[in-house]
Parts: structure tokens; C-alpha cells; sequence
């Protein structure tokens, strides 16, 4: 499946998240660690790899391979605690916070858990820490599209972001 969606979509997908990963999920041929990384970087050698691992989501699951850490935080966190600074990346991957924004987790929110100020200062100091994040709210099952309060949020976070 992987081979399917990374053919198909080449260089309209920018990074591949892999959600529950343990050290050893990928150690056997054919589809271990190895194959992940040629399957994708063959399809678009810029795409970026996460492994996402719950015991240590700041860790390298594989040298080389993983690009930037999972980062999930599956619920609400005191956001000033979750920084570059504080927890940093393991071997040298790119340090990634990914926080859930909607108040309920797997996109069954309805509304925002952060307020805009929040999220906009906890950007703001993972990129002067040297870290990236991703903001994940949740979408309408029925369009795939964002919920209308989370894109509202999404866009005034976005432009202040911007303008700082």
C-alpha cells in the first residue's frame, strides 16, 4: 500500500507519518526499515520520514531513516513544558511537536482546547528553539474538510504567525 500511495502521489506528499511504532516493528524483510526508506525517497527523495513512538516521542527510532521525532501529544499538555528546549530530539533529528488542537482526540471535537494565543506562542518558541510543530484539528467525517471552528482557528493562528 505504501508503494501504491507513494507512486501515485510522488511529490504531492511532503512527509509520512507512521503512527504506533515500536523499535523493532520494521526489522524483518521484505518490509522492514530499509524498505520504508527506499519506497518513499524513490518516489520523492525530499519527503521527510516521522516514526511515531509513544514511549519516547522525541526518540530516533531508526538512524538515517526517520527524519523528525512523532511528537504526539494525544491530548491537552501544558504547552510551555513541551519545547525544544525542555525535551529535545534524539540523535539529531528534527525536533517535532505535534498537538492535538480540538478538545476531544481522532477528530471528534468540537471545539478548540488552546486559545489562539497559546498555540501562537508555543509556535513561536519551538521555531526559535529550532523545532517544528504541527497543529492537528478535528475534520467533519462527511467532507474530510476541517471543522469550521478549527479553520477559523487555523487562519488567525496562521497570520499571526506570519506577521511576528
Amino acid at each position: 500500500m505504501l508503494k501504491e500511495y507513494a507512486d501515485r502521489y510522488r511529490d504531492k506528499i511532503a512527509g509520512w507519518w507512521f503512527d504506533g511504532m515500536e523499535p523493532d516493528t520494521y526489522r524483518a524483510q521484505p518490509n522492514d526499515w530499509q524498505t520504508i526508506h527506499s519506497v518513499v525517497h524513490a518516489a520523492n527523495p525530499k519527503a521527510v520520514i516521522a516514526f511515531s513512538y509513544s514511549r519516547n516521542e522525541q526518540a530516533c527510532i531508526r538512524k538515517r531513516i526517520d527524519d523528525y521525532t512523532g511528537g504526539d501529544t494525544w491530548g491537552k499538555h501544558d504547552l510551555s513544558r513541551l519545547t525544544p528546549a525542555r525535551l529535545p530530539s534524539q540523535d539529531g533529528v528534527l525536533w517535532h511537536g505535534k498537538i492535538y488542537c480540538g478538545n476531544i482526540y481522532h477528530g471528534l471535537g468540537n471545539s478548540n482546547q488552546f486559545s489562539d494565543q497559546e498555540l501562537i506562542d508555543r509556535i513561536n518558541t519551538c521555531n526559535r528553539q529550532g523545532g517544528v510543530c504541527t497543529l492537528d484539528w478535528p475534520f467533519d467525517p462527511k467532507t474530510g474538510l476541517l471543522k469550521n471552528f478549527g479553520l477559523a482557528q487555523l487562519k488567525r493562528v496562521a497570520q499571526a504567525v506570519k506577521n511576528e
